[in-house]
């Protein structure tokens, strides 16, 4: 169909024709009425060109013909989409267009009854319109209007299309045609314009709508990088990405950390640049894996081993993997490179498998001490019991008093074993440090080119404390400034009362303290080591353990001190203890001021060594017990239960802890106390630092007496439990 571009034109051609067939015809009123017939319609067009409905413009078409060119009856009716519903105007005898709408039946598409205002001709005529619009070919313009006498016909014809008619009945106007081909035109044109303008609106709302999902696509990616920077940015991992070539476009804020550079310093730059990432194991670059993603395409995990090296020389332990980015053309665009530091993690795990190592030694350790003491037990018991049968000017009870000492020093090597085996819970008495401390601090430097100096008053106050623990922090402590000299020195140890008063900067409760101080010649400690060296396994020595001060430290911890230490840096390292002092100030040599005490009484012996119930049963006999034995604790609990029903119970029960697959010492407790809720029990025990040993009354025991013991110490437990006093 052919659309005029420009209406102007064929209205000036609808006028010329006008006048040329008025001239012929000699008809000039005719064409007079004609021209304003054009001029109307050409109104007409203006008006339809501003309206968009489909309805309006059929109200807006009947009104023009039947009102302003007086047409006395006609109608415009059009199908709408579904080919069901006609809907348009009518009107009759130049009264105002009225409309109608009807849904069409297949099998009778019309009928006078549907519209009963048609007259008959024109009932006809629209069956006849009806039937004949698909035949009407749009293309051809001698189509557009045909006679029906007495009616002309006027197609609307869209998209190819004809969807209705415009009827008009004859008015017998000879240049009639002139002008209705001129409406035809003008019909046409609007329907096409509306068409136009309904798909530009659809094409403009389609694009607006595309437009709206664009831009909302792109504000989700917005989103979506946003969060995803924010995530690579605050996540545990480093974050590398790189280019085909390895140039870094990304990193994140670990990744920054790690390599010791800004992001600045690091994009557009290669990765080999600024940083050296290898396999501590065979010594290749991180560069031989990329090319191993580029040639494979798919992800890599780092190897074990792998280490990054910043530009500084700082090494980090890392663990990863290496991830390729690729188009759908298969062309790797990224390598994406993320990594962990785990070089603490890696320490955590080296001093974890210490500490396991630690503990298992530790556990030997103790199993050897409890042997030990019980070795130790019967070679001081059997010492003792041969000095008994001595007079103290013999020369060989001179020898065997220097053995039992000696047995007595072993016994302290064994509680060492323990401290170092279970954390060392300390045994406390009323004890001197001033020899203490001499004799432990001569045996380390015995044979060594450095000598040792000694500033003790003689009024040094006593303090409660474990011999053996104080023993071994000393022994520590001179072994450390020994190793400090190796070219020789001296080694100063002072010790003074001290009070600990109100307002003072030391962490320690007010009250009276002996103040021990060992200084050195040393080469002294770096400040940044200071505040680690009583930290677990830390050490500077290449064959350290980083266990001594550690021991130290916590022996005194639980002596209620504390330790402190300045160093300078090539002059030498002062060590201060802080203990608390004992309230009494009176001290007595027990080894040497000690005899056995004489008693009388009936003693069970539990112990499952037979060498240690024989020595103990013989050393007590000779003090005027009686005494019986059991090898476990259910051979005690029925000897305790005869004695008892017997009207002869026991007045002691010497038991010991650990009774190797069978009831030891704990257990044996209880059931001694369900059968006699008196019953006096003295435990015994190479295990000195195990609870039941540090809390027997918790246990329900009287007394504690510690393997290996002496005959006046033992005397002196079974005196004080059967009298209650010594």
């Amino acid at each position: 169909m052919t659309v005029f571009k420009d209406l102007s034109n064929t209205f000036h051609q609808t006028k010329e024709k006008l006048v040329r067939f008025a001239l012929k015809n000699s008809r000039y009123e005719d064409m007079e009425h004609a021209i304003n017939e054009i001029f109307i319609l050409h109104e007409l067009y203006r008006d339809l060109s501003q309206l968009q409905e489909d309805d309006k413009i059929l109200a807006k078409i009947a009104q023009t013909i039947a009102m302003d060119l007086k047409i006395p009856e006609g109608m415009v009716y059009c199908l709408k989409k579904s080919g069901r519903n006609l809907i348009g105007r009518f009107w009759l005898s130049g009264k105002e267009p009225q409309y109608f709408a009807m849904e069409l039946n297949k099998d009778q598409p019309f009928s006078q009854e549907k519209i009963p205002f048609l007259n008959k001709e024109l009932d006809q005529l629209v069956k006849t319109c009806l039937s004949r619009l698909s035949k009407i070919n749009p293309e051809n313009q001698s189509h557009w209007l045909r006679w029906s006498n007495p009616y002309h016909l006027i197609p609307l014809i869209t998209d190819h299309q004809v969807i209705g008619e415009i009827v008009i009945a004859e008015s017998g106007k000879k240049y009639n045609r002139l002008v209705y081909s001129y409406l035809a035109t003008i019909v046409a044109a609007v329907l096409t314009r509306l068409k136009l303008t309904k798909e530009s609106s659809s094409l403009n709302e389609s694009l607006n709508l595309t437009e709206l999902k664009y831009n909302q696509a792109i504000k989700e990616l917005s989103n979506r990088e946003k969060q995803l920077m924010a995530i690579i940015h605050n996540i545990g991992d480093g974050v590398i990405i790189l280019d085909e070539n390895t140039r870094i476009g990304l990193v994140n804020t670990i990744a920054e950390y790690s390599i010791g550079l800004k992001k600045e310093q690091l994009l557009n730059k290669l990765l080999s640049e600024v940083v050296c990432i290898t396999n501590e194991e065979t010594q290749k670059p991180l560069e031989n894996l990329l090319e191993k993603v580029l040639k494979e395409k798919k992800p890599v995990e780092l190897p074990s081993h792998i280490a990054l090296i910043d530009k500084k020389g700082k090494k980090r332990i890392i663990t990863g993997k290496v991830i390729p980015v690729m188009e759908e053309s298969d062309r790797i665009t990224e390598i994406v490179l993320v990594f962990r530091d785990i070089t603490e993690k890696q320490k955590m795990d080296q001093e974890i498998l210490k500490a396991q190592k630690y503990k298992s030694i530790g556990i030997l350790a103790g199993g050897i001490a409890h042997d030990f003491n019980n070795i130790l037990t019967a070679i001081s018991g059997n010492i003792s019991l041969a000095k008994m049968y001595l007079k103290s000017e013999d020369g060989v009870f001179e020898k065997l008093s220097k053995a039992e000492k000696a047995a007595m020093r072993a016994k302290d090597l064994a509680r060492q074993l323990l401290v170092f085996s279970k954390g060392g819970i300390p045994v406390k008495k009323t004890t001197s440090l001033a020899d203490l401390i001499k004799e432990s601090t001569d045996f380390i430097l015995r044979g060594s080119n450095v000598r040792s100096e000694y500033f003790i008053p003689n009024d040094l106050w006593l303090v409660e404390a474990d011999e053996g623990q104080i023993s071994q922090v000393i022994n520590n402590l001179v072994i450390n400034a020994n190793q400090a000299m190796p070219k020789g020195g001296v080694i100063t140890i002072e010790a003074e009362n001290v009070i600990v008063g109100e307002g003072n900067n030391l962490p320690l409760k007010e009250g009276n303290y002996v103040k021990i101080s060992i200084k050195d010649q040393g080469t002294g400690i770096p400040k940044e080591n200071l505040q680690r060296i009583f930290d677990p396994f830390f050490t500077t020595k290449k064959e350290g353990n980083g266990l001594g001060l550690v021991t130290t430290y916590s022996i005194i911890k639980k002596h209620n001190g504390y330790i402190e230490v300045e160093s300078e840096v090539g002059i030498g390292t002062t060590f201060h203890i802080y203990l608390p002092a004992s309230g009494k100030r009176n001290f007595i040599n027990e080894a040497e001021k000690e005899k056995p005490l004489p008693g009388k009484g009936k003693i069970l012996i539990m112990d499952d060594e037979e060498e240690i119930r024989d020595l103990t049963g013989e050393i007590l006999k000779s003090m005027g017990y009686e005494v019986e034995f059991a090898k476990d604790g259910i051979e005690a609990i029925k000897l305790y239960e005869m004695a008892k029903n017997s009207g002869k119970p026991f007045d002691v029960v010497i038991i010991d802890l650990t009774v190797p697959g069978s009831m030891g010492g704990k257990e044996t407790i209880q059931k001694l106390n369900e059968i006699d809720p008196e019953v006096k029990a003295i435990v015994s025990s190479g295990y000195v630092n195990d609870p039941v040993m540090m809390e027997f009354k918790k246990y329900g025991f009287t007394d504690i007496i510690a393997k290996p013991y002496k005959i006046e110490e033992i005397s002196k437990k079974l005196y004080k439990t059967i009298h209650g006093t010594v």
